[in-house]
């Protein structure tokens, strides 16, 4: 006999209220959320360690990508042993939050490999002032000055150049004011007459910094590394999160502890998790590539600034999870009174 939404009502409020009751539950499924909320910052990976390193982003992504199914294949692989195997002692639920703590806790300071980034160029007028300038940096990053301003420079394509003599990068030769140009061996492009600069300067097409790319590819395949490492830390928790929902609670209340569960894992996690992140990144360019109508994509980050941010954003995202993880561990009731039965007078049953 099918039952009233007002019947099935009278029965999710006292078995919600029980949940609700449930510290071990409750501190669980915020630890689950912070999961949820650290997963969102994964499909922005690829573009932030193209920052980072100076790379493709499509080279970038197919090797994240391959390296993130390998280290996933492995942590589950490790999780369902975990999870199943009889040489552990232990009630299962609790060992299976135990598992969850741990794990959780490892990926900490993992999180900190972010920060082995490549330094970022010194680019004039953006990240650093023109030499012999009195700009500084406060001026809304502005590169234009009296030198360049009838050269009617474009910013919608990054193109650096160079000066040897001062290490430092300008966006383009057409912001340097330089008016000539010589090609040597078909390869080497050299600038002069610029008009920004001394008469001294030695201005070559390129960054400065890319002689410093064999330490960018070293620092890249560590972070690539150790990511990896906490990929599958992350996974060896998945199958013990699904036990956790079934054991930490009596039979008669575990469809809505999923309920309760997937409620707040989009609210904390998945949906506010793609905003927060995107809203960070976007927060730290500092020059846009405008177009006649809208705002296009970004051609330079404040790297340094962005870098520690977000570093120190995931931390606290991991910290409160794994915290919750561990508080859901000191209140994991005792076998005997999580499995005794509900009084009947508790449930609202309606027919």
């Amino acid at each position: 006999m099918k039952r009233s939404l007002k019947a099935l009502i009278l029965d999710f409020i006292p078995s919600l209220k029980r949940l609700a009751k449930n510290k071990s539950l409750m501190f669980f499924i915020f630890g689950d959320a912070m999961l949820f909320l650290f997963f969102a910052s994964t499909p922005y990976e690829p573009k932030m360690m193209a920052i980072y390193y100076r790379m493709n982003p499509v080279k970038v992504g197919n090797i994240a990508g391959i390296t993130r199914v390998v280290a996933t294949i492995v942590g589950l692989g490790i999780g369902a042993f975990l999870t199943t195997s009889q040489r552990f002692k232990g009630e299962l639920g609790r060992r299976c939050i135990q598992i969850t703590a741990i794990a959780s806790f490892v990926t900490i300071p993992l999180g900190f490999i972010s920060l082995y980034y490549c330094e970022q160029d010194k680019i004039a007028g953006l990240t650093a002032p023109y030499p012999d300038s009195v700009q500084s940096l406060e001026l809304d990053h502005k590169m234009s000055l009296e030198c360049n301003s009838g050269c009617n420079c474009k910013t919608n394509y990054y193109t650096p150049v160079c000066d040897i003599t001062t290490n430092t990068t300008y966006f383009s030769a057409c912001m340097v004011g330089c008016l000539e140009s010589s090609k040597s061996n078909n390869i080497s492009v050299t600038y002069k007459d610029c008009g920004c600069l001394s008469g001294m300067a030695n201005v070559v097409k390129g960054s400065c910094n890319l002689g410093t790319t064999s330490n960018c590819n070293l620092r890249f395949w560590a972070y690539i590394t150790v990511t990896a490492i906490g990929t599958a830390c992350i996974f060896i928790i998945i199958p013990s999160i699904n036990i956790v929902y079934l054991r930490i609670t009596t039979e008669i209340d575990r469809s809505s502890a999923q309920g309760l569960k997937q409620f707040f894992t989009r609210i904390l996690g998945t949906l506010p998790g793609p905003l927060i992140f995107g809203a960070l990144i976007d927060h730290y360019c500092i020059l846009w590539r405008n177009t006649d109508d809208s705002r296009g994509s970004c051609l330079i980050y404040n790297t340094n600034q962005l870098m520690l941010t977000y570093t120190l954003g995931q931390f606290g995202v991991r910290l409160t999870g794994s915290i919750c993880f561990f508080l859901s561990l000191y209140y994991y009731p005792q076998s005997k009174k999580r499995y005794q039965p509900v009084e009947i007078s508790e449930y609202n049953v309606a027919t």
